[in-house]
């Protein structure tokens, strides 16, 4: 296999120079709001060059950057592999080596000729489902005398996109500012301002990072924000706390609101406080309505300057009667439908119990609503039709583990006019690493748009766990466990990066329970451990040949597209039936395989 460069899932075949302040390390960065601090990321060549402004205000922190280099290249990712920024803003605890586990990390680039942010990590979670800061303002100029070019950032991050950071109430934090510029060898120079090699990595939750003050002049304008004593609460009121700077001393009014989780104004109150000159600590009592619910809370100044935040409140009482009644439904019957129902919804309760014991202010309050809602429906349909597969679309299921009788979650999509007696190919659709296999799952359902094709996506035990271990035995179990609840026909396999490692392992390994299998971007061996069994070139010699349709970028920076060359040609070699995509300029992720998924299996299967 060769010698490899690993860094998280991602390999490596280019050489990579990485700078950072190693003989003058930044101590600290002092911000004052509106002026501008000056600051140069280090280079060990003598392109690119990159200079950066930083300020902020009430509502984000800004970065000016200049950047001279003799290209800007677009491209998938640009972000991670050049040309662009990736950004890690940290919120620090006492540390010696200034790192936390707490931080958003963002991604500042062109993609398709277009400026683009996203967000790429959020304390460890990768491509969570929360909203990037705006698409930074990118003007690049045509070459000088010296044959640089030179680009022009402007780069916003507003402070609802590192909630619950606000500067008024925290005045310290962190960042870390890293420019990745490749080369045309695909090689690639990445500067930082903090000595980070794992600013973008699955090898830890920690980030390095430079500390940030912030200072408010004392003649700023009127502005608050505020926080929640508590977001999930199994009661009638809820104290919140109050930041509000003022540039003289003032009475105040103050209008709270509370609004349902579709934006209908439930109440609405008045109250007024003594404000002084500077900076201010409030405390109010919230009472909320009697229904349960999620609850959008805000407290404006003269009806302008507004600080929201939202609130759960439930019973408790409610996640203690659900499983009973769930159990006696059980316990009446020996239907697998039942059965299954009754795991499915026994897990929403553990997960949902779980997430309000660990919740806290930087977790996603919609998606825990989201929970409760999907269990409320899910709990309705089953005691009414003592099953949950009475609806075509998208369940969130799980299955009892054989392994240790644990609830493993997974993703499962039924077809138009479902019909559980009917017969139905499987589609067994295997994510990426570091994201769960929701998405993937639904964008395989929305491209294939097949009446006779049931989807279901494991999670695994870990994000990334290259279907290897524990993760991979539970993956045959809920194959088998599929092909007894359902009435199927073929069983195909189909993943994406990781998850295409995970059909070459699954449909060398286990041949007999397969028809096929898909592979977009994916390569032939676990390139987290280099270990004989985790090389599918070593399991070509089955007694059952799948049937295999591959698609890969040539300019795939993550899971370089050789690897995918030469097993394919190993394959063919040994009498695999292979169909082989090579997509000329596409990368890692930005392929669409809809109509070569589509065709294959017109062509192979109908």
């Amino acid at each position: 296999m060769g010698n490899l460069k690993l860094s998280a899932f991602l390999v490596y075949t280019c050489f990579i120079i990485t700078a950072f302040a190693q003989n003058n390390p930044i101590k600290e960065i002092i911000l004052t709001e509106g002026d501008w601090e000056k600051l140069q990321l280090p280079s060990e060549t003598p392109l690119p060059i990159v200079d950066l402004l930083i300020s902020f205000n009430s509502k984000a922190l800004l970065i000016k950057a200049s950047v001279k280099d003799n290209h800007f290249k677009d491209g998938d990712r640009s972000w991670r592999y050049g040309d662009g920024f990736y950004i890690n803003f940290v919120t620090p605890f006492n540390s010696s080596d200034n790192s936390s586990d707490k931080f958003y990390g963002f991604g500042f680039s062109v993609v398709n000729k277009k400026p683009a942010s996203i967000l790429v990590n959020k304390d460890g979670e990768y491509f969570p489902k929360l909203s990037p800061p705006p698409p930074p303002e990118i003007q690049i100029d045509s070459a000088d005398s010296n044959s640089f070019k030179t680009a022009e950032y402007l780069i916003e991050i507003p402070w609802e996109n590192v909630y619950p950071f606000n500067p008024l109430k925290e005045n310290k934090a962190g960042i870390n500012i890293v420019y990745i510029s490749q080369n045309d060898d695909r090689s690639r120079i990445i500067q930082m301002a903090a000595d980070d090699n794992n600013y973008d990595t699955e090898l830890t939750n920690f980030r390095k990072y430079i500390p940030l003050r912030f200072k408010f002049r004392s003649k700023t304008n009127l502005i608050i924000t505020g926080e929640l004593e508590n977001r999930v609460i199994d009661g009638k009121k809820v104290k919140a706390k109050l930041w509000i700077q003022s540039p003289k001393n003032r009475r105040t009014r103050l209008t709270l609101k509370i609004k349902s989780a579709a934006d209908s104004l439930i109440t609405a109150e008045y109250f007024t406080r003594r404000i002084r000159s500077g900076l201010n600590l409030l405390n109010q009592t919230i009472s909320l309505p009697k229904k349960d619910g999620l609850f959008k809370v805000s407290i404006s100044i003269n009806d302008s300057t507004m600080w929201e935040d939202a609130v759960i409140k439930y019973r408790a009482q409610r996640l203690s009667q659900t499983p009973e009644v769930i159990k006696l439904l059980s316990h009446t019957s020996h239907n697998k439908f039942i059965d299954f129902g009754c795991d499915v919804i026994t897990y929403h309760i553990e997960e949902i119990r779980n997430e309000i014991e660990k919740f806290d202010f930087r977790k996603d309050i919609y998606s825990l609503f989201e929970k409760f809602d999907n269990l409320d429906s899910l709990t309705e349909l089953f005691t009414e039709e003592h099953t949950i597969l009475k609806r075509s679309g998208y369940l969130s299921c799980a299955f009892r583990s054989i392994i240790d009788s644990s609830l493993q979650p997974f993703s499962l999509i039924l077809p138009e006019n479902f019909d559980p007696y009917k017969k139905y190919d499987l589609l067994l659709v295997l994510h990426g690493s570091g994201v769960d296999e929701s998405g993937i799952a639904t964008n395989a359902a929305i491209n294939l748009l097949n009446e006779n094709l049931i989807i279901a996506a494991p999670r695994g035990r870990d994000l990334s766990s290259w279907y290897t271990g524990l993760t991979e035995k539970d993956i045959i179990d809920l194959t088998h466990y599929l092909t007894i609840l359902f009435r199927i026909d073929k069983t195909f396999l189909y993943g994406f990066s990781m998850g295409g490692y995970g059909v070459w392992r699954l449909g060398m390994l286990y041949p007999e329970l397969f028809s096929g299998g898909i592979v977009v971007s994916g390569i032939p061996f676990n390139p987290k451990e280099e270990r004989p069994d985790y090389d599918m070139n070593n399991y070509l010699n089955n007694s059952k040949k799948l049937d295999y349709l591959v698609i890969h970028g040539t300019d795939d920076n993550s899971l370089n597209i050789k690897y995918t060359d030469a097993f394919v040609e190993k394959l063919k070699n040994n009498g695999y039936k292979v169909e082989y995509i090579r997509i000329n300029g596409a990368g890692h992720g930005n392929i669409n395989s809809k109509d070569y998924i589509i065709n294959w299996f017109k062509q192979n299967f109908d």
